[in-house]
């Protein structure tokens, strides 16, 4: 079985941009308290806990496929794509299922995982903003209205 290493470059800088944001956005947290945001006590948890629980499921987006924390930090190293190739031969004799069909199926998870992280994050974003409401309502503005 071969891996494509550009493949897995582009998961993994995916998976690190997302986790960038999340945690950024949990470092800067206290700029919405600030006007022209001002956003509330109750608005900050939420977007903090939103912001944590995308970094929850980058997380869990590593794990199928054998990535952890430091791996999201810089290239793709041969020892990593040896390490997947194992894993994923592994798990193919154990499920009896092909090595491509695994490795695709891990890497729809990665997807959707990161998809559902940029989702908190987005939404995070928009209710710190002041374009959304906590229930997820939208908060449409006058005309007059500038952020």
């Amino acid at each position: 079985m071969h891996i494509d290493r550009s493949k897995i470059e582009q998961f993994r800088s995916t998976l690190a941009a997302t986790r960038k944001r999340a945690r950024d956005l949990a470092a800067n947290i206290d700029e919405y308290r600030q006007f022209p945001h001002s956003a509330g006590e109750a608005t900050i948890l939420f977007a903090l806990a939103l912001a944590r629980s995308a970094m929850t499921l980058v997380g869990d987006a590593c794990n199928p496929t054998g990535f952890v924390k430091y791996n999201l930090d810089g290239p793709v190293e041969d020892a990593f794509l040896q390490s997947l190739e194992w894993l994923v031969g592994r798990k193919a004799q154990e499920s009896g299922a092909p090595e491509d069909r695994i490795l695709e199926a891990h890497f729809a998870s990665l997807t959707a995982l990161n998809g559902a992280a940029c989702d908190l994050i987005n939404r995070a974003i928009r209710v710190l903003e002041g374009d959304e409401t906590l229930d997820g309502r939208e908060i449409k503005h006058g005309p007059l209205y500038d952020k």
